[in-house]
Parts: structure tokens; C-alpha cells; sequence
């Protein structure tokens, strides 16, 4: 799974299109009732601030920005992976992945797993690592010790 959608049957109201959820912009509440407990239980602190707060999260987070959409009567937000595109592009493989990650700095299995969204260290994760420090593109950090349990992978310059 490369992304997270999240369906939400219904229309946007009040002129509100997806392009606007990404910019500063007036809501107002479609039920002000349930609106207002969300406001008094410290949920939200202003109308039109969700989304907004969500780019943030996602951008403190390393993820890439959310989308927004308008497909069959619903409202689609789409959410990717934190590391997925680190060079502003969307990688056309794992391996293309690990390597944008490890250009910022040395990472360890698990934290390239989860980077990529990844629950646990898969066995094509392996694979891909082997693979890549076979073809010189990434080195051991301890290389004298390759199953060290503080083993991080850097990128070959």
C-alpha cells in the first residue's frame, strides 16, 4: 500500500472546493451544535483550521502534503507515507525510496521501515538492502560489524 484514503461521503457546503481546504478560509459550521462541543472540548480552536493543521502535522512529520478531492459524491483525502518523496518527486521504487531517505542522513533497518510506512522490516526491505550495499550504493555504517544491532546504512558519495 503506497497511500492512505480517506472517504467521506457527502459534498463540500458554503463554497468551500478543495483547493480552497489548503489556504486560510471561513468555515462555517454545517451543525453548530456538535461544532461547538468539538470547540469546548479543545478539538478545535477555530473554524477552518483542520486541514490547515493536518498540512502542518503531515509537514512536521516528514510527510508530503494531503490532498483533497471531489469523486463520485464523496470528499477523498489522501494521505502518503513520510519519506515517499523526498526529493519532490514520487519514487518509482522501494529502492528508489531508500535511497531518498538515506540522502539525508544514516538510518537503521527499522527506522527506513518505518520512514516507508512500514510496520515491520519486510523481506523485500531486506532484499533491497542487500541489493543496493552489493551495488555499492549504500555502505554499513559499522562495517566491520554488518549485524550489528546499531547497524545504519549511509549512502556511498
Amino acid at each position: 500500500m503506497d497511500k492512505l484514503e480517506i472517504i467521506n461521503p457527502g459534498i463540500l457546503h458554503f463554497d468551500i472546493t478543495p483547493e480552497k481546504l489548503t489556504f486560510p478560509h471561513e468555515l462555517k459550521p454545517w451543525n453548530p451544535i456538535i461544532a461547538s462541543v468539538f470547540y469546548r472540548a479543545g478539538i478545535i480552536e477555530k473554524w477552518g483550521t483542520g486541514t490547515l493543521n493536518i498540512i502542518e502535522w503531515c509537514k512536521n512529520n516528514g510527510n508530503p502534503k494531503p490532498t483533497w478531492e471531489i469523486r463520485n459524491a464523496s470528499i477523498i483525502s489522501t494521505f502518503l507515507p513520510s519519506g515517499f518523496y523526498v526529493s519532490g518527486k514520487r519514487p518509482e521504487s522501494l529502492e528508489e525510496a531508500v535511497l531518498n531517505l538515506l540522502e539525508k542522513e544514516a538510518l537503521s533497518k527499522s527506522e527506513i521501515a518505518k520512514n516507508l510506512g512500514h510496520k515491520n522490516i519486510s523481506s523485500g526491505l531486506n532484499k533491497i538492502i542487500r541489493h543496493l550495499i552489493t551495488q555499492k550504493q549504500i555502505a554499513y555504517s559499522i562495517p566491520e560489524k554488518p549485524n550489528s544491532r546499531l547497524q545504519k546504512y549511509l549512502l556511498k558519495k
